[in-house]
């Protein structure tokens, strides 16, 4: 079996966390469901669990997070080393929302809240096709939930991902290592839960409710699952 650690860098609202689980299960649900054959486990950086050997497993995912990645965490610098030290070994790495945006400084771009303020709801990203995505499809539907962005893209790689709000919604860095900024984990239940939570204190209320309207009972989740799923199990 293709064995996946998930790098945890962010908890889950302690309130959802008995109905929902963590961010780990959440991406464990949905990766063994694209693909029975990933043995995955997790990794809590954010509980000052240790980064393992690069080659201690065949790939990685790297969760969101609250924090932002320009933040002074004594844990952020480490992640980037990792990162391109997963890469320099020839083992997969996978970056989601906080993730991505770590990735994409770990390569030489950049990250910054953006001016456009909160990114939050379902989005319609378009995508530019690679071997490893299962289906074509010119763009897709995905729930996103996040204020900062990447503003400046590596010199290196190819842009798969994006839409006006958020143009560098997605990146393949290198043959081994992919991100994308929306949250395919989440299911649309946990994200009205999420939002909630949030509702009138992190989120202004008009935002929140926004965005809430936007979300459908169904995305294309499962889509990008089976291309992470092929991603990382080859």
């Amino acid at each position: 079996m293709t064995r996946i650690a998930i790098l945890e860098t962010g908890p889950v609202v302690e309130s959802l966390k008995d109905k929902y689980g963590t961010y780990p299960d959440m991406f464990q649900r949905l990766l063994t469901a694209a693909d029975p054959g990933l043995d995955v486990s997790s990794v809590s950086i954010i509980n000052g669990e240790s980064l393992p050997e690069p080659t201690a497993y065949d790939g990685y995912l790297i969760t969101g997070s609250r924090y932002g990645v320009y933040e002074d965490h004594d844990w952020i610098a480490p992640l980037k080393t990792f990162v391109r030290d997963v890469d320099a070994a020839g083992h997969k790495m996978v970056g989601i929302c906080f993730g991505h945006q770590l990735m994409a400084e770990a390569y030489g771009g950049r990250v910054e809240k953006s001016s456009k303020g909160w990114g939050l709801g379902q989005h319609a990203y378009a995508i530019e096709q690679k071997p490893w995505m299962s289906n074509a499809l010119p763009s897709i539907e995905v729930l996103a939930l996040h204020q900062d962005q990447v503003v400046e893209p590596p010199k290196q790689g190819d842009l798969i991902a994006g839409w006006d709000f958020c143009p560098y919604g997605g990146y393949q860095f290198s043959p081994h290592a992919i991100s994308f900024q929306f949250h395919p984990e989440f299911t649309p239940t946990f994200f009205r839960d999420l939002i909630a939570t949030r509702r009138g204190t992190i989120i202004p209320e008009d935002v929140a409710d926004k965005g809430v309207v936007s979300v459908k009972d169904d995305n294309d989740s499962g889509n990008v699952a089976r291309w992470l799923g092929s991603f990382l199990g080859n």
